[in-house]
């Protein structure tokens, strides 16, 4: 039988890993690929019209994140009316 051992991670060490230049960028291409699913899911009638999807990265308090969300003012209001009719959101990011 072996020792126990206990380990102890490092705050600073997990944040400055969650924050790196590699998570962000692994984060902002899924991103990518989920807003790029949405806009395929989109409605063909609202999408003519101009509705569309987008993502950045962003950056919170311990980590660092990619968003989805509904593009331009008037835009937007097409594309949130596609996501209230066919939950284009939760189908598109996978949820």
């Amino acid at each position: 039988m072996g020792r126990r051992v206990r380990i102890r991670h490092v705050d600073s060490g997990v944040r400055a890993v969650l924050k790196s230049d590699g998570v962000k960028a692994m984060l902002e291409s899924q991103a990518a690929a989920a807003a790029a699913r949405c806009n395929a899911l989109c409605d063909p009638a609202l999408k003519r019209a101009g509705a569309r999807y987008e993502s950045r990265g962003v950056q919170r308090g311990y980590t660092a994140g990619g968003l989805v969300y509904e593009a331009g003012k008037r835009d937007g209001r097409l594309a949130g009316l596609d996501n209230l009719r066919n939950n284009t959101l939760k189908k598109g990011c996978g949820l």
